[in-house]
């Protein structure tokens, strides 16, 4: 999806788990007001203290849910109109649509960033029977408190074509021939990305590299041609299915696959939570090595940036 400017200015949209997107202001009669809670989340330290140590010593952190709060005004001709904008915005905000609710911020040039919310609070008015207006609060929490694109970058990692050199010798073995191939991916987000490879068959088997952190995912049992398989390593939410859905789980390549640990890092440098923090540049280096693959073999990385803020 692409998304274009808007004349109107900034944007904020409600999109429910279901697919269903409320715009909260229009530019017409309906505007947002004011929002808080977009800037950097709070962080819990984790610290030791030795004896006699003067001072404790911060050895990790875990970031905090964000609370984000929306106010809200709509202004209608008619009192039917009055109450059916209230009726959509509980069906935008009500807890029974299967998953979080995406609050989405676009900007003017199109740039669009997603944060994942759960209704925070009661929603409430102050009822006007003589106004055809209403103001209301709108709260949310967001226990992930990364903001993402909208938008989902992908990369290959299978560019390299399989060529054959003369004389040969027959029966031609390709296992393993053809790799490994690299890609350099610069990151230029606040916050690490768990990244969703996607890889079509046929191969014998997969091994996924960052070589710039060591972190290793792959996949050890074959599959053929017009066969997919799809890892995504997002915490919390962590599976590997095939083209069907069907869990696929048992063909991790164990025990050297670490699934919190493969991720693309952010510049910087590793020193407290090494699996949250920065690399160089924001340099990763991937690496795939296939055995068994050929022309029809593809191997997929989608990512979206996170961000700290806004």
């Amino acid at each position: 999806m692409v998304y274009v400017p808007h004349e109107i200015g900034e944007v904020e949209q409600i999109i429910t788990y279901d697919g269903e997107v409320f715009t909260l202001g229009d530019g017409f009669d309906q505007a947002v007001l004011s929002i808080g809670g977009r800037g950097m989340p709070s962080a819990s330290y984790h610290t030791y203290q030795g004896y006699q140590q003067p001072f404790p010593v911060v050895r990790s952190y875990v970031i905090e849910p964000r609370s984000v709060t929306l106010s809200l005004l709509v202004v209608t001709e008619h009192r039917a109109d009055y109450w059916e904008k209230r009726r959509q915005l509980v069906e935008a905000l009500r807890f029974n649509r299967g998953g979080p609710l995406t609050l989405r911020h676009i900007r003017a040039d199109g740039t669009a960033r997603d944060l994942l919310c759960y209704p925070d609070g009661a929603l409430d008015w102050q009822d006007e029977s003589e106004w055809d207006a209403w103001e209301t609060e709108i709260a949310l929490v967001a226990h992930n408190p990364l903001f993402q694109d909208a938008e989902i970058t992908s990369v290959r990692l299978d560019k390299a074509e399989l060529t054959l050199s003369f004389p040969i010798t027959f029966p031609i073995a390709f296992e393993g021939v053809y790799s490994p191939i690299y890609e350099d991916i610069v990151y230029d987000g606040d916050f690490p990305a768990w990244p969703i490879i996607e890889v079509d068959g046929p191969y014998t088997t997969l091994r996924v590299e960052n070589v710039t952190t060591g972190a290793v995912v792959g996949l050890a049992v074959p599959i053929s041609a017009g066969e997919k398989r799809i890892l995504d390593l997002t915490p919390g939410q962590q599976r590997l299915v095939d083209q069907n859905g069907v869990s696929r789980w048992g063909e991790l390549w164990m025990p050297d696959s670490v699934l919190m640990a493969f991720n693309l890092r952010p510049p910087g440098l590793s020193r407290l939570v090494s699996i949250y923090e920065g690399v160089p540049g924001g340099v990763n280096r991937l690496r795939a090595t296939f055995t068994g693959r050929t022309n029809d073999t593809a191997c997929v990385i989608h990512y979206r940036r996170q961000f700290l803020s806004l």
